[in-house]
């Protein structure tokens, strides 16, 4: 097979265009995924928020003696302890609050944690509050 000079040159200009277009699609994936971490962080960071909000009210409530406090079910405490709101009757269970005080006891120790990861381009992790606790 004999090719001409014209021929090559074609092949050769058809792979460059598309290479172009492939790059150009490249480049436009990598700015969606960016952008859908940095969605996904921000709505970590929103959840994380709330949670040390929710933590941060009930240990005040606790501190207050407007809730019921660990121990304030014993016999030996008066009876008018047995009148305040538990967790349960707050409407969330003990295990939510011992999380959102976890969640935000990591936030306070590894301000920015979940930012850095997607400042490098990498996609936050649901339990990176989580992992820094351990």
């Amino acid at each position: 097979m004999n090719s001409t000079p014209a021929t090559v040159l074609s092949v050769a200009y058809t792979a460059a265009k598309l290479q172009a277009r492939l790059a150009k699609a490249k480049k436009a994936h990598d700015e969606l995924i960016c952008a859908a971490y940095r969605a996904q962080g921000d709505a970590l960071n929103i959840e994380a928020q709330a949670k040390r909000r929710l933590a941060d009210e009930y240990d005040a409530a606790q501190a207050r003696g407007e809730v019921a406090r660990l121990g304030d079910n014993l016999p030996r405490v008066t009876t008018r302890n047995a009148s305040k709101p538990t967790a349960a009757d707050v409407g969330i269970s003990r295990q939510e609050f011992h999380e959102a005080r976890q969640i935000r006891d990591a936030e306070k120790r590894h301000r920015g944690a979940p930012q850095g990861r997607i400042n490098r381009g990498k996609p936050p992790r649901e339990n990176s509050s989580r992992q820094s606790r351990v």
